[in-house]
Protein backbone atom coordinates (compact mmCIF):
# COMPACT_ATOMS: atom_id res chain seq x y z
CA UNK A 1 0.00 0.00 0.00
CA UNK A 2 1.32 3.66 -0.73
CA UNK A 3 0.97 6.51 1.24
CA UNK A 4 -2.45 7.30 3.40
CA UNK A 5 -3.32 9.70 5.86
CA UNK A 6 -6.04 7.72 7.61
CA UNK A 7 -6.66 4.00 8.24
CA UNK A 8 -9.19 2.04 10.34
CA UNK A 9 -8.09 -1.63 11.69
CA UNK A 10 -11.12 -3.58 12.06
CA UNK A 11 -11.45 -7.24 13.65
CA UNK A 12 -14.77 -8.69 13.38
CA UNK A 13 -15.68 -10.37 16.88
CA UNK A 14 -15.56 -13.67 16.90
CA UNK A 15 -17.86 -14.53 19.77
CA UNK A 16 -20.73 -13.48 18.04
CA UNK A 17 -23.06 -15.59 15.63
CA UNK A 18 -22.03 -16.80 12.44
CA UNK A 19 -24.80 -14.86 10.71
CA UNK A 20 -23.89 -12.03 12.56
CA UNK A 21 -19.96 -11.99 11.29
CA UNK A 22 -21.66 -12.36 7.81
CA UNK A 23 -24.17 -9.79 8.14
CA UNK A 24 -20.85 -7.49 9.24
CA UNK A 25 -18.69 -8.87 6.70
CA UNK A 26 -21.32 -7.62 4.15
CA UNK A 27 -21.97 -4.30 5.54
CA UNK A 28 -17.88 -3.71 5.13
CA UNK A 29 -17.89 -5.27 1.47
CA UNK A 30 -20.84 -2.72 0.32
CA UNK A 31 -19.03 -0.01 2.24
CA UNK A 32 -15.71 -0.54 0.72
CA UNK A 33 -17.16 -0.78 -2.76
CA UNK A 34 -19.07 2.58 -1.98
CA UNK A 35 -16.46 4.43 -0.55
CA UNK A 36 -13.32 3.05 -2.23
CA UNK A 37 -12.01 1.40 0.54
CA UNK A 38 -9.21 -1.18 0.31
CA UNK A 39 -7.41 -3.26 2.64
CA UNK A 40 -3.78 -2.41 3.52
CA UNK A 41 -4.02 -5.50 4.89
CA UNK A 42 -6.26 -8.09 7.02
CA UNK A 43 -7.48 -5.91 9.14
CA UNK A 44 -6.77 -2.42 8.45
CA UNK A 45 -8.62 -0.09 5.64
CA UNK A 46 -7.95 2.88 4.05
CA UNK A 47 -8.70 4.74 0.93
CA UNK A 48 -8.12 3.11 -2.39
CA UNK A 49 -5.20 5.08 -4.57
CA UNK A 50 -4.43 7.62 -6.12
CA UNK A 51 -5.81 10.58 -3.90
CA UNK A 52 -4.63 13.63 -3.91
CA UNK A 53 -3.18 15.12 -0.47
CA UNK A 54 -5.62 14.47 2.25
CA UNK A 55 -8.90 13.36 0.60
CA UNK A 56 -8.80 10.85 1.79
CA UNK A 57 -10.14 11.83 5.22
CA UNK A 58 -14.06 11.56 3.97
CA UNK A 59 -13.67 7.99 2.51
CA UNK A 60 -12.42 6.76 5.70
CA UNK A 61 -14.22 8.58 8.92
CA UNK A 62 -17.06 7.77 7.36
CA UNK A 63 -16.34 3.84 7.09
CA UNK A 64 -15.24 4.03 10.53
CA UNK A 65 -18.85 6.22 11.94
CA UNK A 66 -21.10 3.13 9.81
CA UNK A 67 -18.82 0.64 11.77
CA UNK A 68 -19.02 2.34 14.88
CA UNK A 69 -22.94 1.95 14.79
CA UNK A 70 -22.15 -1.59 15.52
CA UNK A 71 -19.27 -1.92 18.35
CA UNK A 72 -20.89 -5.34 19.65
CA UNK A 73 -19.57 -6.73 17.04
CA UNK A 74 -15.87 -5.91 16.98
CA UNK A 75 -13.33 -7.28 18.81
CA UNK A 76 -11.30 -4.28 18.08
CA UNK A 77 -12.11 -1.04 16.01
CA UNK A 78 -10.11 2.11 15.41
CA UNK A 79 -9.85 5.01 13.97
CA UNK A 80 -6.15 6.60 13.32
CA UNK A 81 -5.37 9.89 12.05
CA UNK A 82 -1.58 9.37 11.09
CA UNK A 83 -1.34 13.17 9.66
CA UNK A 84 -1.87 13.96 13.39
CA UNK A 85 -1.07 11.06 15.23
CA UNK A 86 -4.43 10.80 16.63
CA UNK A 87 -6.37 7.59 17.38
CA UNK A 88 -10.10 7.24 18.30
CA UNK A 89 -10.80 3.89 19.53
CA UNK A 90 -14.39 2.58 19.92
CA UNK A 91 -13.77 -0.83 20.64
Amino acid sequence: MDKYNFKVIAVINSSISKDKQEFVSEKIARLKSILHIVNADDITYCKEQPFEEYNDFSSVCLFFIELEKMTDCFSKLEYHDLWEGEVRIAV
